[in-house]
């Protein structure tokens, strides 16, 4: 497992995510989505584990992120939700950079 940097500041972040909306990165070879919700960082699979739909231009409310196809709910913090687990990457800070651990 490798850690690889995903954001120089959090400035970056404000930049380039929009708070409480689910955006996507080329990390290697894979897209992955990022979200920025109440001032943390978050990283998880593309594609909703209920129908592997993109969750690109979901949204983030109450601590979940929001499927914009079907509006599956999945818990940030645990990945959990509906009887299914949304695949999530862990973030490090140091400094002001972020990293997330690819497997």
């Amino acid at each position: 497992m490798t850690w690889v940097k995903v954001f120089n500041s959090t400035k970056e972040i404000e930049v380039e995510l929009i708070e409480n909306r689910v955006g996507k990165k080329l990390i290697g070879d894979k897209y992955l989505c990022f979200a920025y919700h109440e001032k943390q960082l978050f990283a998880f699979e593309e594609s909703c584990p209920h129908l592997n739909q993109s969750l690109l231009g979901g949204s983030c409310d109450d601590g979940n992120v929001i499927c914009p196809v079907h509006q599956y709910k999945f818990n940030l913090q645990s990945g959990q939700g509906h009887g299914l687990s949304l695949l999530k990457y862990p973030i490090k800070k140091e400094g002001d950079q972020y990293f997330i651990k690819l497997k």
